[in-house]
């Protein structure tokens, strides 16, 4: 199951990588064969960032990327204005400048001449939208960037982004277990931008189980003989037919899982009773 970002055509079910580089410890071997693995279930959709750093290098995450898939036929997005500033410190700079110092330092991690996809990764309240995404359509014109994604964005923002270049996709927090933007959603499935949610399984509740809280949805994948978080992300694909997820993972078998969403037939009645669960649990349900 493929969708299309812009002119790439990709699997629906991505893989993203914050957790290789954010944390105490770092195991780069081990993230290089999780993302091989991903790649080797049908996985063609990489997810990086510049803001996924260590504290000593910022551009770790896209290094471990280029050493994993680097060289085959997948997309490798990433992402500037956004940056680790310290072991727990974040900060935000979309400006003309800083996203073209973080696309060059990008280029040289990644290893290419052209980026696949590139995000602005947060709205900076200093800067208007208009100017970073501005700058974005130039570094495409120059031939550093291929399309243009935005990230965190409500539909406010969506719009003047569109008012200034066309966007190929739009990259924002979308779970079954949390409050959702669905104006953004069916914005971008109107306009035929891909809207790539990222912690799709996020706010999931420690207690009760998910065998307590959703049985009805345990009882259909175990039927099937899927995992309960595989099955969900086959839920959102349904919401629209522009949604992909990004999952991500530590272990092989779990992006071998996750890519393994892509093949499951959720039909309409398997389709309604999750909803329902869901709905039941005060979860805010996405309109189709």
């Amino acid at each position: 199951m493929t969708t299309t970002i812009g002119r790439h055509a990709v699997t629906r079910v991505g893989l993203g990588g914050a957790g290789f580089s954010i944390g105490e410890t770092q195991h780069d071997n081990a993230a290089v064969a999780v993302i091989r693995a991903a790649h080797d279930a049908g996985i063609t959709h990489f997810d990086t960032a510049r803001a996924y750093a260590t504290v000593e290098d910022p551009f770790h995450n896209e290094r471990i990327f280029a050493r994993a898939v680097g060289g085959l036929d997948v997309l490798i997005a990433t992402k500037g204005g956004h940056f680790r500033s310290g072991r727990e410190s974040w900060g935000i700079d979309a400006s003309p400048d800083a996203l073209r110092r973080d696309c060059e330092g990008s280029l040289r991690a990644l290893g290419v001449d052209t980026i696949g996809l590139y995000y602005m990764h947060h709205p900076d309240p200093d800067v208007p939208i208009e100017d970073s995404v501005g700058t974005l359509s130039e570094l495409r014109a120059e031939g550093k960037i291929e399309e243009i994604g935005v990230c965190n964005v409500d539909a406010a923002l969506l719009e003047r982004a569109l008012a200034t270049t066309d966007i190929a996709a739009v990259q924002n927090r979308f779970s079954p277990f949390g409050a959702n933007d669905t104006d953004v959603l069916q914005r971008c499935a109107a306009a035929g931008i891909a809207h790539v949610a990222y912690s799709p399984l996020s706010g999931r509740p420690l207690y009760p189980s998910l065998g307590d809280l959703l049985p009805n949805t345990v009882r259909l994948a175990r039927q099937r003989q899927h995992s309960v978080e595989s099955m969900l992300l086959t839920w959102l694909l349904k919401l629209s037919p522009t949604m992909s997820v990004l999952s991500g993972a530590g272990r092989e078998a779990s992006a071998i899982d996750s890519a393994s969403a892509v093949t499951i037939d959720l039909d309409e009645e398997s389709f309604v009773i999750i909803t329902d669960e869901i709905s039941a649990n005060a979860y805010p349900t996405p309109r189709r």
